[in-house]
Formats: structure tokens, C-alpha cells, sequence
């Protein structure tokens, strides 16, 4: 029981860290919106997929109580931060600039 507790948390860690460095991506690309093409978007695109399974998983594992405390309070970041670029992210995702209105991040 131990063993698949310790494999569990280190998945939740790998989730996390990764769903940090994409939100940490797009806002990057976001801010660069200018040098942005198209080919750049639809990789956004196929990536930001991969990033709301993960997210996925995360709130899975939330609803499970599987979070240990550390966990409970990146995850609580990594909700603040992602609200704060939900705005751009979706921009990114529909071909627009960051500034146009927004709508689903993962819908």
C-alpha cells in the first residue's frame, strides 16, 4: 500500500510541475503574441490538449483526496495561475491576439 502511495504522489508531483510549465508556456507565447503564426497556434493547440488531461487527472486525484498538503497548496496555485492567463490561453487557442474576449480554456 505504501509503494502505490508513493507512485501516486510522485505522479500528482510530475502532474503538477508539468501543468506549471505549460500555463509558465503560454503566457510566454501569449506575451510574444506579435511573432506568433500560425503553425505556432496549432502546436499550441495539439500541446494545450495534453495539458487539460492532465489537468484532468489532477482534479481526479483532488476529488479522490489523494493531494498531500504541499500538493493541496501548489495545486491552489497552479488554479490562481492559470485563471490569471485563462485569458490569453483561450485567445491562443481560438487564432486570436491575448486580447480578444475569452471563453474555455479545456471546454
Amino acid at each position: 500500500m505504501a509503494n502505490l502511495t508513493t507512485h501516486t504522489s510522485r505522479k500528482i508531483d510530475e502532474l503538477i510541475d508539468l501543468v506549471l510549465a505549460d500555463i509558465d508556456d503560454a503566457a510566454e507565447l501569449a506575451s510574444t503574441s506579435d511573432m506568433v503564426t500560425e503553425a505556432t497556434l496549432v502546436d499550441f493547440s495539439v500541446e494545450w490538449r495534453l495539458t487539460c488531461d492532465r489537468l484532468l487527472q489532477l482534479k481526479e486525484h483532488e476529488r479522490q483526496g489523494n493531494f498531500n498538503w504541499a500538493q493541496t497548496l501548489r495545486y491552489m496555485d497552479l488554479q490562481e495561475r492559470l485563471d490569471k492567463v485563462h485569458p490569453a490561453i483561450d485567445a491562443l487557442l481560438q487564432g486570436r491576439l491575448p486580447s480578444s474576449p475569452p471563453g474555455g480554456v479545456c471546454g
